[in-house]
């Protein structure tokens, strides 16, 4: 049991050094956002886009590192081994396998992040209590954040940065979509669809109680 537990853990010092600078992205995107003479809403997303394009090309490599420690495929017995070992076998590209599907779904996750807080803030005043109205607002943008895109090119991400080399099926973005449209359908592209609304609309109250 203690093994499952902390096998529940594995990728945690990774994801925390993700998780705070996505943390100060998000609170200088709202500082920078509204002094702008623009509508809120569009605004905050263009705030965000930005923002979320240099979150991905920075934390690219801790991404990677995460995603082979958490599967299953790669037995290193520590971070510094997945580290080490990714160079060894495939050169310093190795950190940024997925970049493309990631930039394709941080930029927009982050502007949808900005853009559904200046949304679904007012809308929600009259749903819920007021004290209620930024964990609302989190939940309904996780969930788009879920089902528009997040899922799909997450999904895409993980399969090109867990496989090994520079020869397989998972080589490019548009080489894993055609793989796995061919071999597992559209619902292919959907797996961990439960787990990632949890993860967003779950983290995105966090935040967004924080920041109001």
């Amino acid at each position: 049991s203690s093994i499952k537990a902390q096998a529940l853990g594995r990728g945690t010092p990774p994801h925390y050094l993700i998780g705070v600078p996505s943390g100060a992205c998000f609170a200088i995107e709202g500082g920078y956002s509204y002094p702008w003479n623009m509508p809120s809403v569009r605004n905050a997303a263009l705030a965000g886009s930005i923002a979320g394009f240099f979150e991905a090309m920075v934390m690219q490599p801790a991404d990677v590192i995460k995603t082979r420690f958490q599967a299953r495929a790669f037995s290193q017995a520590s971070l510094w081994c997945t580290f080490a070992d990714a160079a060894r076998l495939e050169g310093v590209l190795a950190y940024y396998k997925g970049i493309v599907p990631t930039l394709c779904t941080v930029t927009p996750k982050v502007t949808l992040q900005m853009g559904g807080l200046a949304f679904f803030t007012p809308r929600c005043k009259d749903m819920v209590p007021d004290a209620l109205v930024p964990a609302t607002a989190g939940i309904l943008t996780g969930i788009v954040q879920a089902f528009a895109f997040l899922t799909p090119m997450e999904t895409i991400k993980v399969r090109q940065q867990v496989e090994v080399g520079w020869d397989g099926s998972y080589r490019t973005m548009v080489g894993t979509m055609r793989h796995m449209a061919a071999n597992e359908g559209f619902l292919g592209f959907y797996q961990g669809l439960a787990p990632t609304v949890v993860r967003q609309s779950g983290g995105l109250v966090v935040k967004f109680s924080g920041y109001e």
